[in-house]
């Protein structure tokens, strides 16, 4: 193909790779994932990588001749540069010409491996080749494989397009890009920053200091206690707290616990047909479920009538909805969809990032009309440290677009 390195090519036509990785007095082969084998020489890659040096030192599961043979999970393009760069060849010819999809691979593996001359080279051939009109995509590379200096250089790049705003178009679902990282990318573009003063990769002092008051404003809430007497099952959350509930109550309210229920009865009960045995001589049953006290919890108060006081927090509200589904538990699930209101409504934008992160898109969409109350300019929670940055980037399109037409109304 035209453009692409001739070595290059040769890898993934022959089993073995080419030169200098195909000497037969080497010591060790790699074989990449497409079965590319390389012959190379333990001594270079203890060298280059503490990683390496710690995986020739266990014996290898099997050989090829005399030679231990160890399977690594990357392809052959992204050896095939590695090792390159750790042989004493020209720079030219260790790299060629590389996409920016081959630089991303090999950055990784460099990582992975921790060998740190390739790192540092490919790391500025990433730099110093890439167009700055691919600036988005190199700020994309440095968010997915967490290098601060290339996504820093790269959103200096993009703040200096002609745009006004980043166009992401060309990073399709933004994966492995947070919230977080595409705020911060939008910020660094209305300051007009060549040279961020601000990291790109994690909060500002400021946003810390925002995020710390958060949790802080997020109190512990009281466990569930049922007003009702005589309960007849000890339910056991995944981090160990006991529950004392009613059989009859969760029965009613979730047909998957009312089939454990019904599974785990007593035998005595079950001989004597349920009748017979007084609740003095019967102790209590236990039942485990898979879900962390906190959701349990607001579970639990939603399967039992009356009021309840419940939890404003929009990722304990989803949590229930999802201990609702897992359970069938219909009645529970209508609640809680009818709190999510009242959560999205004091909180939208944490609402809306928790809601699209679990895919709930009709919790997602309350949330989303909820944000329009306020602008979403510097708008920060830390919520988005953990959400995709395209629900972020789709929710600010959402704004742009009611503004306008808001506009063409008036």
């Amino acid at each position: 193909m035209d453009g692409e390195h001739p070595q290059t090519n040769a890898v993934l036509t022959n089993r073995t790779a080419p030169p200098p990785f195909d000497k037969p007095d080497a010591d060790i082969t790699l074989r990449s994932s497409d079965h590319v084998d390389f012959r190379v020489r333990r001594h270079i890659l203890y060298e280059a990588s503490p990683v390496f040096e710690s995986i020739l030192s266990i014996p290898p599961s099997h050989e090829e001749g005399s030679c231990p043979l160890v399977d690594l999970s990357e392809d052959s393009w992204t050896l095939h540069t590695l090792l390159l760069i750790c042989y004493p060849m020209s720079r030219k010819k260790r790299l060629g010409h590389k996409s920016l999809p081959q630089l991303e691979a090999a950055i990784a593996a460099a990582k992975k491996y921790d060998m740190e001359l390739p790192l540092e080279v490919l790391v500025d051939e990433l730099l110093s080749s890439g167009s700055r009109w691919q600036s988005i995509e190199i700020w994309a590379v440095g968010c997915r494989l967490a290098l601060e200096d290339v996504a820093s250089q790269a959103a200096g790049w993009v703040s200096m397009l002609p745009l006004g705003k980043p166009d992401v178009r060309s990073l399709g679902r933004m994966e492995g890009i947070s919230a977080g990282n595409y705020y911060r990318l939008c910020t660094t573009c209305k300051k007009g920053q060549l040279i961020p003063t601000s990291p790109l990769l994690e909060p500002s002092k400021k946003d810390k200091l925002a995020g710390r008051e958060v949790h802080g404003l997020a109190a512990a809430r009281p466990q569930f206690r049922s007003k009702m007497p005589y309960p007849d099952l000890e339910c056991c959350s995944a981090d160990g707290v006991v529950f004392l509930v009613h059989k009859c109550i969760l029965g009613m309210a979730s047909t998957v616990l009312a089939d454990r229920i019904e599974a785990i009865q007593p035998a005595a009960l079950s001989q004597n047909g349920g009748g017979g045995a007084s609740r003095t001589s019967e102790s209590l049953s236990s039942l485990s479920l898979e879900v962390d006290a906190a959701v349990l919890s607001e579970f639990f108060s939603l399967c039992y009538p009356g009021e309840h006081e419940l939890s404003h927090s929009p990722s304990l509200c989803i949590a229930v909805l999802q201990a609702a589904k897992q359970y069938a538990a219909t009645a529970v699930e209508d609640k809680a969809i009818q709190h999510w209101e009242v959560v999205a409504k004091a909180t939208p934008l944490p609402a809306y990032l928790v809601s699209s992160r679990a895919d709930f898109r009709d919790c997602a969409r309350v949330a989303a009309r909820y944000t329009l109350s306020n602008p979403l300019d510097n708008v920060y929670h830390p919520e988005m440290e953990h959400s995709p940055a395209l629900a972020y980037c789709n929710l600010l399109t959402y704004h742009e677009n009611c503004r306008k037409l808001v506009k063409k109304a008036i």
